[in-house]
């Protein structure tokens, strides 16, 4: 049995996912995904996150806090763990991964528990062609509004811009260590797009619309997604649907380009991630340009 603990938003639960997905396939193992972290009394009320998964169709069994038996082994888990590495676990950590597989296959029915951010295609890239399917919006998501904007990204040479804000500027501890890409990074982006791209049409997607429309200088045709009561799992999965991609230094920008199925696609991603530059050295994803 395969334990995934989801923490964090919608980008962050697809690489826990992902990882958990990809020891299950590999050792024939159920995944289980445990969503306390989601529990009211766990939410900080300033930033809040709530679990997006049930948007896509993945493949898992019944979250564990529904499921007594694994909720008190959960709890002995972390009773004996208080002093675990685990939240190093940023992006690809290979002994990590064969240590957990090789107990798998030493012991199937045994239980192994991901807990960490696993930020990096490195650890599931075998079984892309699978979550490209499970990461596919469900039909009941796709409403009209999110049709209207699908027809307008297919009809010609789509660019998807994120920009990440948000918590970024108003919660001090994730400003420190993610910081913000500068307009500049985003002028060089769109200028360097121009050049590769004929006739490019700009998406644009935000957590503040209106400092965005005021900040950022866009001459070529452009739509704004963001501000259109559309749900962060269906702009994400809009944002896979443009032929190319210019993401913030955002997990969520980042699941929308590697969801990216164009094979000619551009994308371009800020070559540094955090303030400190060095603590995610794989999570730009093989073929992206960095600037």
């Amino acid at each position: 049995m395969v334990i995934t603990k989801l923490k964090g938003g919608l980008g962050n639960q697809m690489f826990q996912y992902a990882t958990g997905r990809f020891l299950s396939l590999k050792n024939n193992n159920k995944l289980f995904l445990e969503l306390s972290h989601y529990d009211k009394k766990n939410i900080n009320p300033d930033y809040p996150r709530e679990y997006s998964l049930h948007y896509f169709k993945i493949n898992s069994n019944t979250p564990i806090n529904s499921n007594s038996f694994l909720k008190i082994a959960l709890k002995i888990y972390n009773r004996l763990l208080k002093k675990t590495v685990r939240n190093y676990y940023l992006d690809y950590h290979p002994e990590l991964l064969e240590k957990l597989s090789l107990k798998l296959e030493r012991k199937p029915k045994s239980k192994v528990i991901l807990d960490g951010f696993f930020q990096s295609e490195k650890n599931f890239s075998e079984i892309r062609p699978t979550l490209l399917q499970e990461f596919q919006l469900k039909p009941e998501f796709i409403t009209d509004k999110v049709k209207e904007f699908q027809d307008k990204i297919e009809k010609g040479n789509s660019v998807s811009i994120h920009i990440r804000r948000g918590d970024y500027v108003s919660n001090p501890d994730a400003n420190a260590h993610h910081g913000l890409c500068p307009l500049s990074y985003y002028r060089d982006a769109i200028d360097l797009m121009v050049n590769a791209v004929e006739n490019p049409h700009f998406f644009i997607y935000t957590d503040d619309v209106e400092w965005v429309k005021e900040n950022l200088e866009i001459s070529d045709p452009h739509t704004f997604v963001s501000g259109n009561g559309l749900t962060g799992p269906q702009e994400l999965w809009l944002m896979s649907k443009c032929n190319h991609n210019i993401i913030a230094n955002s997990s969520f920008s980042w699941w929308g380009a590697w969801l990216n199925q164009n094979p000619g696609k551009n994308v371009i991603a800020p070559k540094q991630w955090t303030i400190k530059g060095d603590d995610h050295p794989n999570i730009i994803a093989e073929g992206w340009v960095t600037l």
